[in-house]
């Protein structure tokens, strides 16, 4: 299994002891450093406490390739409507991912490129 981070609403890897008010007082980028961190620190996949879910997170290219062509993949977890992605092309329902990723093909045919 990949380590285990820690953290609070997705965000904030809390590693050690600290108050809660300490937490939300750090600023954007103090969280985006947390962040960084938590993807820096692993090889290829890491855990994180989101309360009683457990979320796995990766950017190793081959582990992303492997879980976004996955058809078993294809409908995005509850994180996305709460965090309010829910819309994106990465995060989408699978029918509205349909409809996204069609309009875009042609924007990635070679002729383009």
């Amino acid at each position: 299994y990949p380590p285990e981070s820690t953290a609070l609403l997705g965000v904030l890897s809390i590693a050690r002891r600290s108050s809660i008010w300490t937490v939300f007082r750090k600023d954007d980028i103090q969280r985006f450093g947390s962040v960084v961190g938590m993807f820096r620190n692993s090889d290829r996949l890491f855990r994180i406490s989101y309360g009683p879910v457990k979320l796995l997170g990766t950017c190793h290219p081959d582990v992303i390739q492997q879980i976004l062509t996955n058809p078993g993949c294809v409908e995005r977890p509850f994180f996305y409507r709460f965090t309010g992605l829910e819309q994106g092309l990465l995060s989408a329902r699978h029918q509205q991912w349909k409809i996204q990723r069609r309009a875009l093909n042609p924007t990635f045919n070679l002729k383009i490129l």
